[in-house]
């Protein structure tokens, strides 16, 4: 009988799943709960997670990914306008610090549920434009 010792030596892979609402009325909370899942037999390591959105920015770092992580962000909504773009950046590497990245888009709608809230959404409009 014969025993055989192998290593795997696949690149480390992650999966992001998002959950998000379709839309958002001015003045609710908005929960933006990401998902991010080990897809190899490599461990990422050095992981970072960013969202940037209508004038905010998150990072979440994480040092050894094993298995799956749950992150969630928590904002209040009083900078939404009519359509809403969120990108997720994620950015990790391997155990010999070779970097891998993937981006991931998200939109998520505004709705005004009075005058007021339409003026200020327009006026978060323009200002997502400058910043």
């Amino acid at each position: 009988k014969i025993s055989l010792e192998y290593a795997v030596l696949d690149d480390p892979k992650l999966i992001l799943i998002s959950e998000t609402p379709g839309s958002i009325g001015f003045g609710e909370e908005l929960n933006l709960n990401l998902k991010l899942e080990k897809d190899s037999f490599s461990q990422p390591q050095q992981v970072s997670v960013t969202v940037k959105g209508p004038r905010f920015s998150n990072v979440w770092n994480i040092e050894n990914m094993q298995g799956q992580q749950d992150l969630q962000l928590k904002m209040d909504s009083k900078a939404v306008s009519y359509s809403n773009s969120f990108v997720v950046t994620l950015r990790w590497q391997d155990k010999e610090g070779r970097a891998f990245s993937e981006e991931k888009k998200i939109t998520v709608k505004g709705r005004a549920n009075s005058v007021t809230d339409h003026i200020r959404m327009l006026a978060n409009a323009v200002l997502s434009l400058f910043s």
